[in-house]
């Protein structure tokens, strides 16, 4: 059974950082490093310590990469300090808590509304609007305001949305009902009397179109070609028959009576 003694060794950190800590927001694993940090500094009654990527990945058990993604929100959010000129890079741990860029815990006022009141940092101390009486009929009266004109806006985004407009948040089956996808020629793709016609005005000889549409058929099914429009493919391959099927171009050059 693990028994965690102060006579093995204890950190010393000031209560009003631990307070502000208990109070931020800071995700699971940015957390992780960030302990691992004030361990390998302040229990070390150091301000800042040279740390590699081994020693975090002993320290906290993650992976490298989600080290490095953490490090880097840490430092954006300006709770860590990094200096690169080192090898392996200084960290070192921002006490000025009120320049950290993070979201405080929240509280919500009422289960039944969508709002939220949040612990603010300004002017280096905390402002704990949790303590302050909050009336919360008239949070509740902005909330349901707040929320008929979020449906009004998106009655209005739902009335304009375009292919051009698509998002994870508008991508669904609802908002595009039929999307055109890829797919080999099918097996019941005929030359319709549209298709011999089209081929006829582009100078491919009457008498040579079926057989040139089973040329069409073969190459398709024998490289896997997938296509949007088999119709289109159809056109373009037409279109391309001076250059790869001269067999079945009526040639101009020579008179209707053969020479």
């Amino acid at each position: 059974m693990a028994s965690p003694q102060i006579e093995n060794g204890y950190l010393r950190i000031a209560i009003e950082f631990w307070e502000v800590l208990c109070k931020v927001n800071i995700p699971g694993t940015e957390r992780q490093i960030l302990d691992f940090i004030i361990r390998k500094t302040w229990g070390f009654k150091k301000k800042e310590d040279r740390i590699s990527n081994t020693q975090f990945c002993k320290g906290t058990g993650l992976h490298k990469v989600t080290i490095c993604r953490a490090i880097n929100k840490l430092i954006t959010k300006n709770i860590v300090s990094k200096l690169v000129n080192t090898n392996p890079p200084t960290y070192s741990i921002q006490k000025d808590y009120s320049t950290w860029n993070v979201l405080t815990h929240r509280l919500t006022v009422n289960q039944n509304v969508n709002s939220e009141i949040k612990i603010s940092i300004k002017n280096g101390h905390l402002d704990d609007i949790v303590n302050q009486n909050v009336n919360s009929e008239i949070v509740n009266q902005n909330a349901n305001a707040v929320n008929q004109n979020a449906n009004a806006v998106n009655q209005n985004a739902n009335a304009i949305i375009t292919k051009d407009t698509y998002t994870k948040d508008t991508y669904t089956k609802d908002t595009i009902p039929s999307l055109k996808r890829r797919a080999r020629l099918p097996k019941d793709f005929s030359l319709k009397e549209s298709l011999k016609e089209y081929a006829i005005s582009k100078r491919i000889d009457p008498e040579k179109v079926d057989e040139l549409f089973d040329s069409f058929r073969d190459y398709h099914e024998s490289h896997g070609t997938v296509m949007l429009d088999w119709d289109k493919a159809w056109c373009t391959f037409v279109r391309n028959a001076p250059k790869f099927s001269e067999w079945a171009v009526i040639d101009e050059s020579k008179s209707k009576f053969g020479f």
